[in-house]
């Protein structure tokens, strides 16, 4: 059992230490699909990731009306790039 105990009003609340206490800590876990997107943008440049947004949307005009988080992801998952298909949001991607 674990004590804790607020001294400005003296309450002391226990609970028991369970197994999972330390999960919890960790934060949520994140779907595979994401996992995988987050390691391969981790590993690309900053220069590069510019350059496939802009590339994107010049080559794009008629998706402008599309919300710009959108957009950004569909260019950094494009199918030549390097995180091709592991856009998380899209049927079929890896």
């Amino acid at each position: 059992m674990q004590r804790q105990t607020r001294p400005e009003t003296g309450y002391t609340r226990t609970w028991p230490r369970t197994a999972n206490a330390s999960r919890f800590s960790q934060g949520p876990k994140r779907p595979a699909k994401m996992t995988k997107l987050h390691d391969c943008l981790e590993r690309m440049g900053v220069e590069q990731a510019v350059a496939m947004i802009d590339k994107y949307y010049k080559d794009h005009p008629e998706k402008w009306d599309r919300a710009l988080g959108v957009q950004m992801l569909e260019a950094l998952t494009v199918a030549a790039g390097p995180c091709g298909g592991k856009n998380p949001f899209k049927r079929g991607s890896k």
